[in-house]
């Protein structure tokens, strides 16, 4: 059994910056408990979508707190080759992700070995390219933030999820007999 991790707001705080856009761009200052539904910015904040096509999105993003520690236990007990991560990602972001992951994970042995699998492509036509996580999650627990891809996960895969609920309104009330929800990143370890 393999295990797969997403990558935003599950190891990165890409959450708390694009609040921080949405802050300088509409002057509203939200917190992660705001965020209450998954096309919340899309609804409500449209502007703050053209931030994911700027080349230094990633540039500021951090490290969710302790993450490290999670990964480098993992991947010490079962191997780097039993760990992945599988992220949504456009064209432009791909690259400046990695480099984000790497520079805060740089610490953690083999991290580099991991295999990292963008979702999320368009083709010349825009039709999506296998944007469903659960086609890469077979056979692993997926820990993730959003409820979508929990979902789609022990539906198709009918495998154990890890739901990360750092304080997201976005993901508050599922429940699921196959769904553990973590509140911290060391219950990670917990579970796994």
């Amino acid at each position: 059994m393999k295990i797969t991790f997403d990558v935003d707001s599950v190891l990165l705080k890409t959450e708390e910056r694009v609040l921080e856009e949405i802050y300088k761009i509409y002057g509203v200052n939200l917190n992660l408990k705001d965020v209450s539904y998954w096309n919340f910015y899309k609804d409500k904040y449209p502007l703050v979508l053209n931030f994911y096509n700027d080349k230094d999105f990633y540039k500021y993003v951090d490290k969710i707190e302790n993450m490290d520690l999670v990964l480098d236990k993992l991947i010490k007990k079962y191997g780097y080759n039993n760990i992945q991560l599988v992220t949504s990602s456009n064209e432009i972001l791909k690259n400046q992700k990695e480099e984000a992951l790497n520079r805060h994970f740089n610490n953690v042995q083999n991290f580099n070995k991991l295999n990292i699998i963008h979702v999320g492509f368009y083709d010349e036509d825009e039709i999506n390219l296998g944007h469903e996580k659960h086609f890469y999650t077979k056979d692993s627990i997926l820990i993730d933030d959003a409820i979508h891809n929990i979902q789609g996960h022990i539906e198709n895969n009918n495998n154990i999820g890890l739901l990360v609920d750092y304080g997201y309104g976005w993901n508050q009330n599922f429940q699921h007999p196959l769904v553990k929800r973590v509140h911290k990143p060391l219950d990670i370890l917990k579970f796994i």
